[in-house]
């Protein structure tokens, strides 16, 4: 998962690129993220809680299962 301007593009999924529709800032870690994509079959937007872990992890619980994935930085 890569993280560019007002898009962020993933390789393991069906999905490479999604768009920030909004972006609502709770405090200086946490943030609730609305992505809409579009792979050309289907249309549609995907809603996640976004925490800053630290410099290195963050951390995303994604609305519609509720599913918590750690991520580390890759470079």
């Amino acid at each position: 998962m890569e993280f560019l301007g007002e898009q962020r593009f993933d390789s393991a999924t069906s999905v490479p690129q999604y768009r920030n529709v909004t972006i609502t800032r709770f405090d200086a870690w946490l943030y609730r993220v609305v992505d809409e994509f579009d792979n050309a079959m289907i249309r549609g937007y995907v809603s996640y809680l976004l925490r800053i872990v630290d410099a290195d992890h963050i951390e995303l619980n994604l609305d519609a299962s509720g599913r918590t994935f750690l991520l580390r930085r890759c470079a």
